[in-house]
């Protein structure tokens, strides 16, 4: 009899273990039925997420090759205000050069005015001078001519009054 009762303490035990494992089991099984619609859907999910990544990721590439295009147009863009800019310089330097150029023009036309305006004022004075000469010449010319008269006009007036 301690068999049998040992044998049924078994066997109550086998059932008890054997209904918790069938518990455990549906338990699990839940779990599995909601991973499995679970990752139904977060493949569902990541298909969706996939198809939009791809159109950001082709929208991302039009973007880069517009503004891969639009910057080559600015480099010509900036090559062109180069090339504006070089020509501004190179025009500016021909105005400083052609401006220096006419100042300097400028100021030996002023130097040459000046000295022939010397000049005329040198010559104005040598002409009154050589005038004032010639007026002094005169006057000396008819003071001296005066005075030789003057001898002679005696001798005549001394030759008629000694006749």
């Amino acid at each position: 009899m301690i068999w049998e009762i040992a044998v049924m303490i078994v066997a109550l035990a086998f059932a008890v273990l054997v209904y918790f494992i069938i518990d455990t089991l549906k338990s699990l099984k839940s779990s599995l039925d909601e991973v499995k619609y679970t990752m139904v859907e977060v493949k569902q999910e990541i298909t969706t997420i996939s198809s939009e990544v791809k159109g950001v990721v082709n929208t991302t590439n039009q973007v880069a090759a517009d503004v891969n295009a639009k910057l080559h147009s600015l480099n010509i863009l900036f090559d062109s205000v180069n090339d504006v800019g070089q020509v501004i310089k190179q025009a500016t330097s021909a105005v400083k050069h052609t401006a220096a150029g006419v100042m300097t023009s400028i100021k030996s036309r002023q130097e040459e005015h000046k000295q022939a305006k010397q000049l005329k004022t040198k010559q104005r004075g040598t002409m009154e001078t050589i005038s004032k000469g010639v007026a002094i010449a005169a006057r000396l010319m008819q003071a001296y001519s005066k005075k030789e008269q003057s001898p002679k006009v005696r001798t005549q007036v001394s030759s008629h009054s000694h006749s």
